[in-house]
């Protein structure tokens, strides 16, 4: 029987971030910037180490040498330039990455300050600043306001994000948002005008220093709100969400999910909105999930696996804290990718870095890195850096350059549906 939520889904949402912002309160942190000279002497410039570019920025977090930016300033990087303000570069290892959720860490080497503390949640209106550094390690401030409240900007991801209008150039991005006492609103991302909430700057680097974080799984399905509009076309109460399209090979499709299926309820609890899918996937025990959905007049229950596919994200691999390391290699098969006895690509996933590069089902790999190959060598291959591909398909050959660490664009919905803000691949 699907449990009725006790609350309307913006109660909950609202019940949901009261109890993240007292948690991250809670957590021990030392001694919390006075005012915003202190938190400036928190923040960080991030910089390439082959050029010297600036990259974006970020802030201390804790007191053991560890540093938090957003994954778009260190993209596939495991070493970044960083530098304080008194202006002295050091090497530093990027010893975690979340691509999905945005965040990084960053290993110091050695203790190197005071961390920021959380703040409170700040009201519509309040005074918020970004704390930016430039290459030289010269302080860039912005001001601003908050210009909205909290809300789930991209309704895949389990994130709350703070709406601002201080100015955030690509030098800012990664950049501590603070209030007037210097405690941490949230962090700036890529995204003008939008921090990510200092409630899931805490758990998220908490987690990722555990090495507990979970990668946001890949569904493989294309989903849109029922609102009112499509209820009444589809003769159903508003509410649940709508499947556009499976791909083939993917979770949803290995768990029964059809086009046209409408999700009403995970593990039990009702789905009123696209974005309640992304909660309750995030908040699941274990590794599976339980759909109820409605097809036609019947309502049936299948069992979505969300066991981890391939390393995708950059994770503990040892037991204490410190020892993060990222991602040193994959294999095709924790890419997502299969083949048959004469090396022609067989299942690829819709998401995988593979796929990205261009690679194909049907695509059959002539050549590796410029020599001769076949299937066997395919399945053993350790993938430590870019690999070149040398493909046949239908009477043409072409090369396809996969390189796992390499940044993304975010995932479109393919079709006539690239266009439709209502659609979402998850």
């Amino acid at each position: 029987m699907i449990r009725p939520p006790l609350f309307g889904p913006g109660t909950i949402r609202a019940i949901i971030l009261t109890i993240l912002i007292a948690v991250a309160a809670l957590v021990p942190r030392p001694g919390r910037a006075a005012d915003l000279d202190g938190a400036a002497a928190a923040a960080l410039a991030i910089r390439d180490t082959r050029s010297g570019a600036v990259l974006g920025s970020g802030f201390l977090w804790g007191d053991d040498g560890l540093a938090v930016t957003a994954a778009d300033v260190v993209g596939g990087r495991i070493w970044v330039i960083v530098v304080g303000p008194d202006g002295a570069p050091r090497r530093a290892e990027v010893i975690a990455r979340d691509a999905a959720r945005g965040v990084a860490l960053i290993d110091l080497g050695a203790p190197s300050g005071t961390g920021l503390g959380a703040a409170r949640p700040a009201g519509l209106g309040a005074a918020v600043y970004v704390l930016g550094l430039d290459g030289s390690g010269a302080i860039d401030v912005s001001r601003g306001i908050v210009s909205g409240a909290l809300r789930q900007a991209e309704p895949r991801l389990p994130l709350w994000m703070l709406p601002h209008d201080a100015r955030t150039g690509a030098s800012a991005v990664g950049a501590a948002l603070v209030d007037d006492a210097g405690a941490l609103l949230g962090m700036a991302t890529a995204t003008p005008g939008l921090a990510l909430s200092a409630a899931d700057v805490a758990r998220l680097a908490i987690e990722m220093q555990a090495g507990t974080l979970r990668p946001v799984p890949d569904l493989g399905a294309a989903l849109r709100t029922v609102d009112a509009t499509i209820a009444e076309a589809l003769g159903v109460p508003p509410g649940g969400i709508l499947i556009d399209s499976v791909a083939a090979g993917s979770r949803a499709a290995r768990a029964g999910l059809r086009p046209g299926d409408v999700l009403i309820a995970a593990d039990g609890v009702a789905l009123a909105v696209l974005g309640d899918l992304a909660w309750r996937i995030d908040g699941r025990v274990g590794d599976a999930l339980a759909l109820t959905l409605r097809r036609g007049a019947v309502e049936l229950t299948v069992t979505l696996d969300l066991r981890p596919v391939g390393a995708l994200l950059a994770r503990a691999v040892a037991a204490t804290p410190k020892a993060v390391s990222p991602v040193a290699a994959y294999t095709f098969a924790s890419l997502g990718v299969s083949f048959d006895d004469e090396g022609r690509v067989t299942a690829i996933y819709p998401t995988s870095p593979a796929a990205f590069a261009g690679l194909q089902v049907g695509d059959r790999i002539v050549a590796l890195n410029g020599a001769e190959t076949d299937r066997s060598a395919l399945e053993a291959l350790r993938i430590t850096g870019p690999v070149l591909l040398l493909v046949a398909y239908r009477g043409t050959t072409r090369h396809v350059l996969i390189d796992p660490w390499a940044p993304v664009a975010p995932v479109q919905a393919d079709g006539s549906f690239a266009l439709d803000r209502a659609v979402r691949v998850f």
